[in-house]
């Protein structure tokens, strides 16, 4: 009999295992433990397809919204997701329309339970949240980002969606950003968008798990990084974007 039991036990543990190597996996990654290339540096236009196994793991008081969110997703990607920007430009008012629909139904969940993450919605839910909210208008993003900042350091957020937030806002605010997510082309070529005392960029990017700013500029957008240029650079880029003097949004200190 007990052999039996044995068997049975080993088989459920073999089937379990798979699942709970992906839940790890998630976990962690909102510790901020993930790889150099993240999801606010790709786009993944089949977000709104793919299969979440966290969802088996959330609390069951979460399904309905968990279920919600994953609508969310779909349609925060329905005309981002095409591989023609031309297609996408087109359709950009519609997208827009989606856009504010979703943001209404998102800040009242946020509003209700806070900023949730994968262990409460599972991994599709967390970035339905994320993606609307980084999409949000500027006056939106400065009322949420406490809310963001609690959800950060309480490990429901991961870094790079953080940064993302963090930068857009500031750089909509006419303030200087912080970890260089944001860009533009000056010059012919891709350049980061005002930056905050360049010369200690990369180390606080390292703290949020960014790769250095020559990579990333490097892998994604072909671009040589000159530091030097760039603070020659940083006066003109100010005026450009309209800098104020106002203190950035940035409460996490790193």
């Amino acid at each position: 009999m007990l052999p039996n039991i044995f068997g049975q036990l080993y088989i459920f543990m073999k089937k379990l295992l798979p699942l709970f190597i992906l839940f790890v996996v998630f976990i962690l990654s909102i510790n901020c433990s993930h790889k150099k290339k993240s999801f606010a540096q790709i786009r993944h236009p089949r977000l709104d397809t793919m299969q979440d196994p966290t969802l088996k793991f959330i609390p069951d008081s979460f399904n309905l919204i968990a279920k919600q969110l994953d609508q969310i997703l779909r349609l925060d990607q329905k005309y981002r997701s095409v591989d023609d920007k031309n297609l996408f430009k087109k359709n950009s008012l519609e997208q827009t329309k989606l856009d504010s629909l979703n943001l209404i139904k998102i800040t009242s969940i946020i509003d209700k339970y806070g900023w949730l993450g994968v262990s409460d919605v599972g991994y599709k839910g967390y970035k339905a949240i994320t993606m609307v909210m980084i999409h949000a208008n500027t006056n939106t993003k400065k009322k949420y980002y406490p809310s963001l900042t609690k959800a950060f350091l309480s490990n429901k957020v991961m870094c790079q969606d953080y940064t993302l937030y963090e930068d857009k806002l500031n750089i909509s605010s006419n303030r200087l950003q912080h970890y260089g997510t944001q860009i533009f082309i000056y010059k012919n070529k891709t350049t980061l968008a005002p930056t905050a005392n360049p010369d200690s960029l990369d180390f606080r990017r390292k703290k949020m798990k960014l790769n250095p700013i020559s990579e990333y500029l490097r892998d994604f957008f072909n671009t040589k990084w000159d530091l030097e240029q760039y603070k020659k650079d940083l006066p003109y880029l100010k005026k450009l974007y309209k800098i104020s003097d106002s203190t950035t949004y940035h409460l996490v200190d790193n």
